[in-house]
This record gives C-alpha cells, sequence and structure tokens, in this order.
C-alpha cells in the first residue's frame, strides 16, 4: 500500500496539531510540501522505523518535561544556561524517571538541538557547526556534550567513532561539492 498525502488535508492536520509539530523542528520542516510529508509519513507509519521509534522516544521525554516543554527547547536552555553540565544531568535525572524511551528521546533531542542548529532545519546545514555542538566544551574548562553523554552512559566509545567518521563523510562530501 503506497502512502499518499492530500496537501489541503495535511495543512489542517498541521494547523490542529500545531504544538505537537512544533515539538520536533525537524519533521515540522518535513511536512512543509507534500512529498517530503509522504516519505516521513511512510517512515513514521512503520512501526519498526527508526523515525517512527525517535517520535515515540521524544514524545515519551515530552512527557516527562513541565507541561508543554518542548524537548529540544528544554535541551536548549539546558545547554545554554550558566551551568550546562549540571543542567544537563538535570535534565537526564528527569528522563529517566520516564524510562528508557525517554531518555532515548533526550537524547535524540539533543542530536535534533545540534543539527538544527548547525542549520540543519534550512537551507545551509554545515557539517564543521554539528561537529562544534557536539564535539566542542560547552562551556570554557567543561566537557562537550558528547562527553557529557558518555559520562552519564548515554553514549559508547564505538557510537562516538561512529558518529566522528558520520561527520568526516559528510565534510568530505560538502568539501567535494564546494570544489566540484
Amino acid at each position: 500500500q503506497v502512502l499518499r498525502v492530500n496537501s489541503e488535508a495535511l495543512t489542517r492536520w498541521m494547523a490542529r496539531n500545531e504544538e505537537l509539530i512544533n515539538r520536533f523542528p525537524a519533521l515540522k520542516a518535513d511536512l512543509q510540501d507534500a512529498d517530503s510529508a509522504e516519505l516521513a509519513l511512510r517512515g513514521i507509519a512503520d512501526p519498526n522505523s527508526a523515525a517512527g521509534r525517535k517520535i515515540r522516544n521524544q514524545e515519551a521525554f515530552a512527557g516527562v518535561l513541565a507541561a508543554g516543554e518542548r524537548p529540544n527547547l528544554a535541551v536548549s536552555t539546558a545547554l545554554n544556561s550558566k551551568t550546562p553540565v549540571r543542567s544537563m544531568g538535570d535534565l537526564l535525572t528527569v528522563a529517566r524517571s520516564g524510562g528508557p524511551g525517554a531518555v532515548e528521546g533526550l537524547k535524540a533531542s539533543i542530536f535534533e538541538w545540534a543539527y538544527t542548529r548547525a542549520g540543519g532545519t534550512g537551507e545551509r546545514f554545515s557539517s564543521s557547526a554539528f561537529a562544534d555542538n557536539l564535539f566542542r566544551p560547552v562551556a570554557p574548562g567543561q566537557p562537550s556534550v558528547v562527553n557529557i553523554l558518555r559520562q552519564n552512559g548515554m553514549m559508547t566509545g564505538a557510537e562516538v567513532r561512529n558518529l566522528a567518521t558520520l561527520i568526516q563523510t559528510i565534510r568530505r562530501m560538502e568539501q567535494a561539492k564546494d570544489h566540484r
């Protein structure tokens, strides 16, 4: 069965569910046009898809936050606070109260924050900015976001290496594209 998107119905649904959609900026961007929406909805409709799991996990994380607080905004607020390491620890404590799904939702929200901050929802994604968001210290003398995740058992060494390899691959692709 092929999922088809009715543009008018999609617009009405997005208006009715604006609060939910605003919690997920990357999904909101995907839903802006019918073709992207069809691809996104196919992924979400599959209960075993990475997209479906990510959304369920972020919903679990959103469920343990203060009423109406958006996961990405909670991450941004914590990382931009005067005490980002402690604030992230507080967020992790809250996420753990919601179980493994909420912890995975926090992790997904952190990566979405880094992606969005690097221009991922606009026209100009920067892999260098994405890497900086994750690997540079959150404040002078403080660990990076990746190190905070590692210290709290949210990322393994293998995941860190895979992430670094992925970012390097994206950088090479960007450089190749820029030098054509």
